[in-house]
């Protein structure tokens, strides 16, 4: 995993089509923006878990409507840009892109949002203030071994399958 501290509007890209934003912190939760392909599905980790089950997003209401709504969160033209979807969450709740990477708020403080990301070790990972910067490392990736939150705090051990 690799972990982050995020300002208000700060930017990290996922791969070369994803983009998560910090839109919004307040006591104790966050508004955060993910942008990515309408191929891409975009969900809280509770749907995500919901729909890997088979079950409803949330229980049927009076008109019988089984929850799907919330199901279809990631529905979209084929091929077109989504429209930045907003979710608020809180610490230690993520956000699931696709079926295999995980942005989850790992702390909030004032100004400040930690967050870690889990994904397969050949995706990027990119601040984009360091690509403006130019002080990117080519090759960042979830798999790195190193804190680049800046809070010298040292990062979660990345499991590494045995065998």
């Amino acid at each position: 995993m690799l972990f982050l501290a995020r300002h208000l509007h700060d930017v990290v890209l996922i791969g070369d089509a994803i983009e998560v934003s910090v839109m919004e912190i307040g006591l104790g939760k966050a508004r955060i923006g993910v942008r990515a392909p309408a191929t891409v599905s975009v969900h809280r980790r509770e749907i995500f878990d919901a729909i890997k089950a088979g079950a409803p997003a949330r229980p049927p209401d009076h008109h019988g409507d089984s929850g799907t709504q919330g199901l279809e969160e990631a529905a979209s033209v084929p091929g077109a840009v989504r429209r930045q979807l907003v979710l608020t969450r809180k610490k230690h709740e993520s956000i699931m892109i696709g079926d295999d990477i995980e942005v989850s708020v790992v702390d909030i403080r004032e100004s400040v949002v930690r967050m870690g990301f889990a994904c397969p070790k050949d995706v990027p990972i990119r601040r984009r203030d360091a690509i403006r910067e130019g002080t990117v490392t080519p090759g960042e990736t979830c798999g790195a071994q190193r804190d680049h939150a800046g809070s010298g705090e040292p990062p979660v051990p990345h499991d590494e399958p045995e065998g």
